[in-house]
């Protein structure tokens, strides 16, 4: 994970360097927001901590910009303001957390080890595909899983996975199995009706739910420990 801080405040730099460091790949250190563009360009960030003075309208243009394009990445706010009509537009641009200034150490750190929970519990979903009856697919993996226990899959079940996990809302065909199995099927349509077939007996045939009049789509869900059957 990729730290940007965002301060012109030594003071505040010195306090909490050393802390950050030790939890993040990468700290970068910014001295004002107009730099902020390039290094958003080269290096993926995951957590923003920026600090604002007593002038902080580059920092609210930076911010509105910002999540314009990402509202996603979490922020941190570090400021000595309590101006109401600035806390109301903070709300809006989906600000983690606000610290006022000056920084309790102690209340600084539980507030960083919490982004660090939920970045990481995000970036673990974002490479889930939950499937019912318990099923899931991690994408960063490429492998099957039921009740968190590995499933053995052939070579070309685990193509099947990969593409049409990555496309969970496609109706797909046997035709199309065809196609992205081409090597294995040898053009044989029969074979990848086969593959198919096999795989869904094997596993349960709710997980590959079949379209009347239309063909095929994996059977998703939108959490965990699932025994739906639609979605």
């Amino acid at each position: 994970m990729n730290l940007l801080f965002i301060s012109n405040d030594p003071s505040t730099k010195k306090d909490l360097s050393n802390f950050l460091q030790l939890y993040f790949d990468k700290v970068l250190y910014i001295d004002n927001t107009k730099k902020c563009h390039k290094a958003l360009k080269k290096e993926k960030i995951s957590l923003i901590i920026l600090d604002v003075n007593d002038t902080y309208f580059s920092e609210l243009i930076f911010l509105q910009e910002f999540r314009r394009i990402d509202t996603k990445t979490k922020i941190i706010m570090l400021s000595n303001l309590s101006n109401v009509h600035f806390l109301i537009e903070l709300i809006s641009l989906r600000i983690t957390k606000y610290v006022l200034k000056p920084i309790n150490l102690k209340y600084f750190r539980e507030i960083i080890f919490s982004a660090i929970d939920e970045i990481k519990k995000e970036q673990y979903d974002n490479n889930i595909v939950y499937l019912v009856e318990n099923y899931s697919w991690n994408i960063a993996l490429k492998k099957l899983f039921k009740n968190n226990v590995a499933v053995y899959l052939t070579k070309s079940e685990i193509t099947i996975f990969k593409y049409y996990c990555n496309h969970r809302n496609e109706i797909f065909s046997y035709f199309d199995i065809l196609d992205i199995l081409d090597r294995d099927c040898e053009g044989d349509v029969n074979k990848a009706k086969m593959i198919l077939k096999r795989l869904r007996k094997r596993l349960t045939p709710e997980i590959i739910k079949n379209i009347y009049g239309l063909g095929y789509r994996f059977n998703t869900t939108s959490c965990k420990n699932s025994s739906k059957h639609s979605h």
